[in-house]
């Protein structure tokens, strides 16, 4: 067994309960895209969150951290059969987890820093500044892990590196997470979040065996 998909696919597991807990998390906190986009409605609920803030932005930064090595290890699973694809999946890979990455620091600190300010109107729209970088990056996560989705599934697919069910899988994921490019609407979004993690830990449960 080549250690580096072995591994690859623990993180794989790994990041999908971390994600797990971040979903739950979101879905149980209320900070939804119409509070994101009411500067004061935003800043009250980051005061009034205390240690879940915190907790969803460490939670965000490390599964997606946590999927770039999964990444490598989906990598070295698809190489020898479909080398093109396989290094497509890792390139989009590894740039769409960082938006992502990115997209979660910025809204933790960034959105920390500012509900801290005493100065209510700067507050205000500095929050408009971070929330449109929050969007930025996370449409830019959106855009390249989409299309490595799509290229995993076309893969996968192809070769039966994987299992035929997680390749379509990754289409369907890849679909999905590409939409949320065009729409805020909180069930592409959810849905795109729920497929990534059973896609994660489908996809990592296979790469260890």
């Amino acid at each position: 067994m080549d250690r580096v998909r072995q591994n690859g696919g623990t993180f794989g597991v790994i990041s999908a309960v971390v994600l797990a807990v971040l979903f739950i998390l979101v879905l149980t906190g209320g900070f939804t895209p119409q509070v994101a986009a009411d500067p004061a409605r935003a800043l009250s609920f980051i005061k009034a969150s205390g240690g879940r803030w915190l907790l969803t932005g460490v939670l965000g930064a490390l599964g997606t951290l946590l999927a770039v090595v999964f990444t490598a290890g989906l990598y070295r699973a698809l190489r020898d059969k479909a080398p093109t694809r396989a290094h497509a999946v890792l390139l989009l890979g590894v740039l769409g987890s960082g938006g992502y990455a990115l997209s979660s620091l910025a809204q933790w600190v960034g959105g920390a820093q500012v509900a801290a300010s005493t100065d209510a109107v700067a507050a205000s729209h500095a929050w408009v500044a971070v929330n449109a970088m929050v969007s930025t990056f996370g449409a830019f996560g959106n855009a390249f892990v989409g299309a490595a989705l799509l290229a995993a599934g076309w893969a996968i697919t192809s070769t039966r590196a994987l299992s035929s069910g997680v390749g379509w899988l990754a289409y369907i994921s890849g679909i999905v997470t590409l939409l949320g490019l065009f729409t805020t609407t909180p069930l592409v979004f959810l849905g795109s979040f729920a497929l990534i993690i059973i896609w994660l830990a489908w996809a990592g449960w296979e790469m260890r065996r």
